[in-house]
């Protein structure tokens, strides 16, 4: 992703909104993204047991979006190596060593799942075409290409 704080610093700074940033831009930040298998199953983790839907509930998102077959143990979390494997295909060969996937493309096809996929079946499974399908529905390989095109001195992934 990139750095939009830092334009949007200079946007301030130029409008005469120091005192926006005396406020709340005291210090630049790089939010970086998902590095690995193991930080998208701690984030996937999160929609299974760190969240309150409806708020107030005590009901997991993937507890609501898919009730009976959580029950039964289904947790989006088991997904983390798969979807890994996708962001790593997907993403083009020069970026695949070093890969960032932003949380844009972690929670919009984790959305589209819920969305298109939740109800009350008892066993969800989801092919590998169908998580390539979510995936792209965040239009991920557009942007991994296009960060693939920009010079390393200008790109910040995050």
């Amino acid at each position: 992703m990139f750095c939009t704080n830092i334009y949007q610093h200079s946007a301030f700074a130029q409008g005469d909104d120091l005192h926006l940033i005396g406020r709340f831009m005291m210090r630049e930040t790089l939010f970086r993204g998902i590095r690995s298998e193991e930080e998208l199953a701690y984030v996937l983790t999160a929609y299974d047991i760190s969240t309150d839907w409806p708020e107030g509930s005590g009901i997991s998102y993937t507890h609501h979006f898919f009730p009976r077959a959580f029950e039964i143990g289904f947790r989006l979390t088991d997904l983390a190596a798969t979807l890994w494997s996708i962001y790593q295909a997907l993403a083009p060969p020069k970026l695949q060593p070093h890969l960032n996937v932003a949380m844009e493309h972690v929670a919009k096809p984790v959305e589209s799942l819920f969305r298109n996929h939740g109800g009350s079946a008892i066993s969800v499974e989801f092919s590998r075409d169908a998580l390539i399908e979510a995936v792209e529905s965040a239009r991920y390989s557009a942007y991994m290409q296009a960060l693939s095109l920009m010079p390393l001195g200008v790109r910040h992934d995050s």
